[in-house]
Parts: structure tokens; sequence; C-alpha cells
């Protein structure tokens, strides 16, 4: 990822694992680095999908955060239209 000092900041927020393998994909395709940042808590099951609606977090540098929102929000915008 870009520079070792820079933050990683969250760009969006998935309801499921395969959502954010998705979105992690579409942004790398693009040159954006992307780490996925799970909510879940191994010991607690699905007590904790229970308590919580999102998964888990795509993450980028906060260098590449607007490339990165607007980029999703065009796939979003093109998704929409289908």
């Amino acid at each position: 990822m870009a520079g070792e000092n820079e933050n990683l900041v969250e760009v969006f927020r998935a309801e499921s694992e395969v959502e954010a393998i998705s979105i992690r994909s579409i942004l790398e395709a693009e040159g954006i680095p992307a780490a996925i940042r799970s909510f879940q808590i191994p010991a607690m099951g699905t007590i904790a999908m229970s308590l919580r609606r999102e998964w888990g977090a795509v993450m980028v540098m906060a260098g590449d955060a607007d490339r990165a929102r607007d980029l999703l929000e065009e796939t979003e915008s093109l998704e929409a239209r289908e």
C-alpha cells in the first residue's frame, strides 16, 4: 500500500464477507489496494451478527479514500441502471 505512515480509512461497510471481498476486488482491479476488517468475534459465532448489521468494513489508505469512494459510487450508479 502507499506510504508506510499513512492511515487506513473505511470506505465501505459490508453486510457479508462475500460483499466485502467483492468490493475489495473492484478497488484492487482499479489499482487501489484494499483491506478487509471483520467485525465478527469468532468465539461468539452468530450472536455477533445479530448484534451488528454489518459484517465488516473495506479499508484503503487515506490518500486513496476519495478515489475509492468515487469508484464505488460510480459502480453503484451503474448497477442501479441495470
